[in-house]
């Protein structure tokens, strides 16, 4: 039986994976929404399973996961803002679900390694020991229908941003950070060398999803209804293309316009405050220069879409990476080869 290095990214809006499989990266983001699926019903309204549309099904339950459960749900299942959500029987459906998306055979190992928040991490000590039990274990399931057996085992928890390290370079004593910004939450990374500065780590409550909860609210009160998960998504994704075309949306059987507008204040007032979050933490004149000292500073996770241009207004030498959703995982499935490496070795 084959057993592969595997990060998992269990994150507020998407939970995404990366499985190594000799010298390839294979990787896939979806949606951390499931809804309960009546597989049966949906084939038999000629309903068909596209790329990556996903059904998770054990002797227990079966689930709509991520696309789906927005294509088949007006309000999809989350555990958004719950930090037992991270040991939880959701966080291991979606495990499976993104593991098994990413290879066709029927039974393989994986060697994990996950993350935490900076503060959830450094508060949460009982939370990091729940998470191997969680998650650990063989489990026999099905996807799509076909019948799969994964092996888990936990190998680690990282502090979310130490997993991008590796791309700072930790030669010396600079000083290097990552602002890593979610769904809900913006966190802030600083190490010297390879020792992290408490003082410098920080957590704030602020992040893409938070302000698409604002948008809907401000939506509602102006249409008198709120977009659906569905609605939201093609909203993003309108949002993030370099056009932004607005996009008509149904109220009492008429099209109405002007979302775009009503997001782009939204997102931008929630930008405004991520940009002055990282100001306060990291103000080191009274002219307000804002890490002009650090060395490098990385701008990661999905939120980097949508505020990264702001953050580099203020901070000049500021660079978002590359897929900057993908930067967190990355980095667990690299310290999940190292592990399993490791551990070949000494047996």
């Amino acid at each position: 039986m084959n057993i592969y290095p595997y990060g998992h990214d269990f994150g507020n809006s998407e939970t995404c994976g990366v499985l190594i499989v000799g010298d390839e990266h294979r990787s896939r983001c979806i949606p951390s929404v499931s809804y309960p699926a009546n597989s049966q019903g949906f084939s038999e309204l000629g309903n068909k399973l596209g790329d990556g549309r996903y059904i998770y099904s054990d002797d227990e339950m079966e689930l709509y996961m991520g696309d789906l459960a927005i294509d088949q749900s007006f309000s999809p299942d989350s555990s958004m803002g719950d930090i037992n959500r991270y040991a939880s029987h959701q966080s291991r459906y979606f495990l499976l679900t993104v593991a098994a998306s990413l290879t066709d055979e029927r039974e393989f190992g994986i060697h994990v390694v996950t993350g935490l928040p900076v503060l959830t991490f450094l508060g949460n000590p009982e939370l990091r020991k729940a998470i191997p039990k969680a998650l650990s274990g063989t489990y026999e399931f099905a996807l799509n229908g076909k019948k799969r057996t994964i092996h888990v085992t936990v190998g680690q928890i990282l502090m979310e941003g130490a997993s991008v390290l590796p791309h700072l370079g930790l030669k010396g004593d600079l000083l290097k950070a990552v602002i890593d910004i979610g769904g809900r939450t913006t966190d802030l990374y600083v190490v010297r060398g390879q020792s992290p500065i408490e003082e410098l780590c920080r957590h704030g409550t602020m992040g893409v999803e938070l302000a698409l909860r604002s948008f809907n609210q401000r939506f509602e009160r102006k249409h008198g209804r709120e977009l659906s998960s569905y609605e939201l998504k093609k909203l993003q994704e309108s949002y993030v293309s370099s056009r932004r075309p607005d996009i008509p949306f149904m109220v009492d059987g008429i099209q109405v316009y002007g979302a775009m507008d009503i997001l782009e204040q939204t997102m931008m007032e929630e930008g405004r405050k991520i940009v002055s979050f990282v100001s306060k933490r990291w103000n080191e004149t009274e002219t307000g220069k804002v890490a002009s000292s650090y060395d490098d500073v990385l701008i990661i996770g999905g939120g980097a879409y949508y505020f990264g241009e702001m953050i580099q207004s203020r901070i000049r030498h500021a660079r978002i990476v590359e897929q900057p959703e993908m930067a967190n995982v990355e980095g667990y499935a690299m310290a999940a080869e190292r592990l399993l490496y490791r551990r070949r070795v000494a047996s």
